[in-house]
């Protein structure tokens, strides 16, 4: 199974972790991409502070350890715990295209490929990462479909730092 890989995530994700292959397997979608040019300071900082992010898991500890890993990228972090929830927190805050929307595939009420489509549907401008334990075929497939621009394994939580700081104009 060939992979194509995207070049600044390969620099990056390297670095930091030795599972490259498993996390990315597809180049971003053109959505994921931002011009917006952010310092490459670690740590909160005046251009990383306008994102907020949405953290959407049934499972508390995980939405904690996923907020661990990212809370310093964003200026607020909200967190949902189904689908239906997360799309109307969507709308309420007033996400917009510099946001990030962090999803898992399997919830209660309505899953995270349903909850992608429904975003998408309604807000074309989401950038919506899947943050799941499911490394098959089936759910990458499914997630893309749903219009996903990206996919990272709960295991891989580095490799989702490097894929929002690399969407962001940053380098680690």
């Amino acid at each position: 199974q060939s992979a194509i890989r995207y070049p600044a995530i390969r620099r990056t994700t390297q670095k930091k972790s030795q599972n490259y292959g498993q996390s990315f397997r597809r180049p971003l979608h053109s959505r994921c991409q931002s011009n917006r040019a952010y310092s490459h300071r670690r740590g909160k900082n005046r251009d990383a502070t306008k994102m907020k992010i949405l953290i959407v898991e049934d499972n508390s500890q995980m939405r904690q350890l996923i907020r661990s890993f990212v809370e310093d990228l964003a200026e607020e972090v909200i967190e949902c715990g189904d689908g239906e929830e997360a799309v109307a927190v969507y709308a309420a805050q007033k996400f917009g295209g510099d946001d990030r929307v962090l999803m898992d595939l399997q919830m209660p009420r309505l899953g995270g490929v349903e909850a992608t489509r429904r975003l998408l549907a309604a807000f074309p401008e989401a950038r919506i990462i899947i943050v799941t334990q499911y490394d098959d075929p089936y759910w990458r497939e499914a997630a893309q479909q749903a219009g996903a621009c990206g996919y990272v394994l709960k295991e891989n939580l580095l490799d989702l730092r490097a894929l929002m700081q690399a969407d962001a104009g940053r380098t680690l």
